[in-house]
């Protein structure tokens, strides 16, 4: 019964790992996009505003 505890435990752990990962993929691909639309549609003071926002997305998902 213990065993099948710690294993339950270690999936259950493993799911909240992969939970996280895929949410970040998430985050990284909309700010792939984001960076995308600046390069097509902004100028240089546009785009350092824009990127100091991607700054602060990205520093949430360390």
């Amino acid at each position: 019964m213990r065993k099948e505890r710690k294993d339950f435990f270690g999936l259950e752990e493993k799911l909240g790992n992969m939970e996280r990962s895929q949410k970040q993929e998430k985050q990284i691909q909309k700010i792939l996009s984001e960076i995308s639309e600046i390069q097509k549609y902004h100028t240089d003071k546009e785009i350092a505003n824009i990127l100091n926002k991607v700054v602060r997305d990205l520093k949430c998902l360390v």
